[in-house]
């Protein structure tokens, strides 16, 4: 495949096409994850093709992943991975469970609008409409929302979209289930970030 999410600094990771590394680099295990699993991916180089990304050799545990059979995937990087949560310090003292879109520019925010678009965040029987419009969108790089349920142990949050534009292509459709121990936050004075697959902290 041709592309995979480098984990270049800590905490820091960016979608990267192979061909951009020329010199045959050893990456350790982890420096590289599938789009689309989350696994890691090695990156190999070669004289006779253009450089790729490639799933390790199966053990028997890994995630089933198309990407590993036929190397294309129709989702953009935003999409293939989960939405993330914030934690944000609330005026009570203590912190909301918030998640994070990317912002979009004027020009799609008001091709939203003629739309009518929105979303629904749902939750077993919980639902949060929130209109993608000017009013709830500002121009700042993430938009938090912020979530009154807190999601169980094993359940999925889904994101369902509804007259949004096919332009706009920045967003996931599901937050990753919560694990049995809970979330991971990494944690400034005033807002943290859910660690995800991958992550590093």
């Amino acid at each position: 495949m041709e592309t995979a999410i480098f984990l270049y600094s800590a905490g820091k990771q960016k979608e990267v096409f192979a061909y951009e590394f020329k010199k045959k680099k050893k990456y350790p295990k982890g420096s590289f994850i599938c789009p689309e699993c989350g696994e890691d991916v090695s990156l190999y180089f070669s004289n006779k093709q253009k450089n790729y990304f490639a799933h390790y050799m199966r053990v028997g545990s890994e995630k089933e992943c198309e990407l590993r059979v036929d190397g294309n995937s129709n989702l953009t990087i935003y999409q293939r991975l989960s939405t993330p949560l914030y934690l944000k310090k609330s005026k009570l003292n203590g912190y909301e469970l918030n998640l994070a879109l990317k912002a979009l520019n004027q020009e799609l925010l008001i091709e939203a609008e003629r739309e009518n678009a929105y979303l629904e965040v749902i939750f077993g029987e919980s639902k949060k409409r929130i209109n993608i419009d000017r009013f709830n969108f500002s121009g700042e790089e993430l938009n938090l929302f912020k979530i009154d349920q807190y999601p169980k142990f094993n359940k999925q949050f889904v994101i369902e979209y509804v007259n949004l534009p096919a332009s706009i292509d920045k967003w996931s459709n599901f937050i990753n289930p919560v694990l049995e121990s809970g979330i991971l936050f990494s944690l400034n004075s005033n807002i943290g970030k859910s660690i995800r697959h991958g992550d590093t902290i």
